[in-house]
């Protein structure tokens, strides 16, 4: 995991090789007209500083679940933290 506070800074690299990929799999993204307007942000991906995701259920609520908290090991870790989470319900 990667513990760096709120680093939202977007890398121009990144973002070329993005469309790069983006426009070789969807050439019609390129057309004329088809798309608007690009814009550029960036996700930031929740962690607590023991690297252990959160599931639980939210104090003072019945039926609210939390499923927050894997970072960059969110892809990874959805299918388990899910199920999990599930249970839980």
């Amino acid at each position: 995991g990667e513990v760096i506070g709120f680093f939202n800074d977007i890398e121009k690299e990144r973002i070329d090789y993005m469309r790069r990929k983006t426009l070789q799999y969807c050439p019609f993204l390129n057309e004329p007209g088809c798309v608007e307007k690009e814009e550029y942000w960036a996700g930031l991906r929740p962690m607590n500083s023991e690297v252990i995701p959160t599931i639980k259920l939210l104090k003072g609520t019945k039926n609210l679940y939390m499923n927050m908290g894997q970072g960059n090991l969110g892809t990874t870790l959805a299918f388990a933290c899910s199920t999990y989470c599930t249970d839980l319900i």
